[in-house]
């Protein structure tokens, strides 16, 4: 039982931890969104860059084959990372599109899903969150290319916040429930410690 309270010990120390510098990464990303709109913008170049590579070593033509569709989606994949890598601002432009498109088609989905459950017990909620969602898209899409200068980077922020916040309450949690279980190992081995 003494190496479950250890482990639990440990891991609330490394919540505690991870949710502090989480929740300062999400504060430095509130204060700089452009800088972290472009951070990611320049991570998904890197990434486009490399998928794009790996790719085309596994879609090289050989043995007479000619050049395949593959190769071809290869060689797009990289040169769309190139481009977003040496011109962010086109990338970051781009990112913050697609995610206006995705807020639209998320808000229709949860539109749509409430609509089906209305008569049940949570649809409210449901639309609350396709509603917010097409408010998000409308910002995002009516103040673009402007938008692609803060909106990437607060909503990491945010993101980041809160996923702070949950690891430091959980940590918090889980020390609330290490001691609960000491004081009863406690009473279970000393009954009289109480009196």
């Amino acid at each position: 039982m003494n190496e479950i309270n250890q482990l639990v010990a440990g891991a609330s120390k490394a919540s505690k931890k991870w949710g502090i510098i989480t929740l300062i990464f999400g504060v430095i990303a509130l204060a700089l969104p452009m800088v972290m709109g472009l951070a990611v913008t320049l991570l998904f170049g890197v990434v486009l860059l490399a998928v794009g590579f790996i790719q085309s070593l596994a879609a090289w033509p050989g043995e007479g084959r000619g050049v395949s569709t593959r190769l071809v989606f290869a060689m797009i994949t990289g040169i769309a990372g190139l481009v977003v890598l040496f011109m962010p601002s086109i990338g970051l432009a781009t990112l913050t599109l697609f995610l206006g498109i995705y807020f639209v088609l998320d808000g229709m989905a949860n539109l749509t899903s409430a609509l089906q459950m209305r008569p049940r017990h949570g649809w409210g909620y449901i639309a609350m969150g396709g509603v917010s969602s097409l408010l998000m898209a409308a910002i995002i899409v009516w103040q673009w290319p402007v938008s692609s200068e803060f909106v990437i980077g607060i909503l990491i922020g945010v993101k980041l916040i809160i996923l702070g916040l949950v690891l430091i309450s959980v940590s918090r949690s889980a020390e609330r429930l290490a001691q609960r279980q000491a004081q009863a190992n406690e009473k279970t081995i000393n009954p009289d410690a109480e009196r």
